[in-house]
Order: C-alpha cells, then sequence, then structure tokens
C-alpha cells in the first residue's frame, strides 16, 4: 500500500531562528548554498529517515515530499532574486535531504517540479511529473518531491512563474494512486485555534470540509506565499471533500512519533482533515 508523506519546511529547515543570511544578487549561488547548509535540520531529518526505516515493512511503498524550507522561503518573500535562484535554492535542498537520507539507507531518487511541472491556462500539468514518479517506483526508488516555483503560461508574479506548494504535491499524489490519506509533519502537534504559544490555544483534534476555519486565528508568519497553516487546511478540505482523501497533521519534532504513525499507532496526537 502507498504512503503519501509531506515533511514540512519547518522540520527541514529551521524557520524560527533568526534569519541572519541576506541575499546579494552579484555573490552568485555559493552563500545561498551556505546559508542553507547552515539552516537545514542535518540531525533531526537523519532521524526522520531511521524513523521511516523503523515504522515501515516496506520503505519503498513511501511516496515522500518536503517543504522548499527557510532560505527559499525568504528569497520569494523578502527579496527581489529572480525565480531560478528561488527554483536553485529548493533544489539545493532537496540535494541535501536526498543526501542524507540516502546515507541512512533509504533508496530515494530527488524530483524538482520546477523542471517538469508548469502552470497552464488551465492550471498544472502534473503528466510528466507523476510518469517520473511512476518510473521512480517501477526502480525501487522512494520519489522526494519538494515545493518551489513553477513556470506559468499565463505569466505568474515571480518572473513568469507561480508558487507550487510542496503541500499540494501530496495532494496530486495520493488523488493518483488512491491512497485516501495523506501524513503531513509539522512543527506543533496539529492546527490549532490561535496561536499555540499563546494562553488557551486549543488542538483541533478534527476538521471537516464543513467546518468553518474562518472563526478560528489559524496564521503562521505574516508572509508565507505556500499559504500558510490556513492555507493548508483550506487545501486539505478540499480534499477531504471532493475526493475523500484525509489527512493527518502531527508533529515530526517529536522523537518516535513519525515511527509510530507510520507503523499504525494510533496513540500520536494530531490533526484529522476528514469528511465525516
Amino acid at each position: 500500500m502507498t504512503t503519501v508523506l509531506k515533511i514540512g519546511g519547518s522540520e527541514v529547515t529551521d524557520k524560527k531562528r533568526k534569519l541572519e543570511f541576506r541575499y546579494d544578487s552579484g555573490a552568485g549561488m555559493g552563500p545561498v548554498k551556505s546559508a542553507i547548509d547552515d539552516y537545514f535540520r542535518g540531525d533531526d531529518v537523519e532521524r526522520y529517515c531511521r524513523e521511516i526505516l523503523e515504522g515501515m515493512k516496506d520503505p519503498s511503498a513511501l511516496i515522500l515530499t518536503h517543504g522548499a524550507g527557510a532560505i527559499p522561503h525568504y528569497l520569494v518573500e523578502e527579496t527581489l532574486a529572480p525565480p531560478e535562484t528561488v527554483q536553485a535554492a529548493a533544489h539545493y535542498t532537496n540535494d541535501v535531504f536526498c543526501r542524507i537520507a540516502s546515507e541512512c539507507g533509504l533508496k530515494v531518487r530527488g524530483h524538482d517540479p520546477a523542471k517538469i511541472v508548469r502552470h497552464t491556462v488551465n492550471g498544472f500539468d502534473w503528466s510528466g511529473f507523476l510518469a517520473e514518479i511512476e518510473r521512480d517506483r517501477a526502480e525501487g526508488f522512494i520519489p522526494v518531491a519538494h515545493g518551489t516555483l513553477a513556470p506559468s503560461d499565463t505569466g505568474g508574479p515571480y518572473g513568469g512563474c507561480v508558487v507550487l506548494s510542496g503541500d499540494l504535491v501530496p495532494v496530486i499524489e495520493a488523488a493518483h494512486y488512491h491512497t485516501g490519506r495523506i501524513l503531513f509533519t509539522s512543527d506543533q502537534r496539529g492546527i490549532y485555534d490561535k496561536n499555540p504559544a499563546e494562553p488557551g490555544a486549543r488542538l483541533l483534534e478534527k476538521i471537516t470540509p464543513r467546518t468553518d476555519v474562518s472563526k478560528y486565528s489559524i496564521r503562521g508568519r505574516e508572509k508565507d506565499v505556500s499559504g500558510g497553516p490556513m492555507g493548508k487546511v483550506k487545501l486539505l478540505q478540499q480534499a477531504a471533500g471532493t475526493q475523500k482523501i484525509s489527512s493527518f497533521i502531527f508533529s515530526a519534532l517529536e522523537n518516535g512519533n513519525l515511527r509510530k504513525v507510520l507503523a499504525g499507532n494510533l496513540s500520536v496526537v494530531g490533526t484529522t482533515i476528514a469528511d465525516e
């Protein structure tokens, strides 16, 4: 059975740490890659990979996506970096992730959606991307994709590109493979009715397509081109309602959680988004 897993950008790079890196258009990709290395959660990613191996009887049944991470988000949201630089930063983050996963014993192959997914007047064209995923799985690889900027035929706002959210990729994969469920990791235990750091914040254990989430203060960073927590919730509500794909959002930063969820342990705290 296919398992679709999205590891959040906050679990791959440290988005909460004060960003000291400043983009210099004349400095090339060297400083960008150094910043990604600096903010990358290498030890955590290594642990995620060990937990995947421990929690799954057949890791080749896994399809992985991860968030672009702190540096690509900064480049899009705070600078005038060209789309090629943002795409290269997201691609490099994927390279680092896949290198660690491979060293841990996972047979992975990275995929850059910016090179194979195009935004058209009818939405994203996923045909080439899904064909590559099919090929990987036939060859015994775990495909690993990521959020990025995708070229657009309609003239996107980012140098002719549009945001291709890392949250959308697993929805497309789950629909293609009819898995019925997606696992999403977060740096929080799930979705809260307001900032979880505020007193009285309550974990929303169940959200349905009919839940009026607008009454909650589901907010992330002030600027988040991928839509932030609210964008994620609305996307997954739609997937639950129209495609009958449920989602479970939980923290991978808590040791053992990922292993338990992959093994089918129902004790892990989180948020389920599903039709009733």
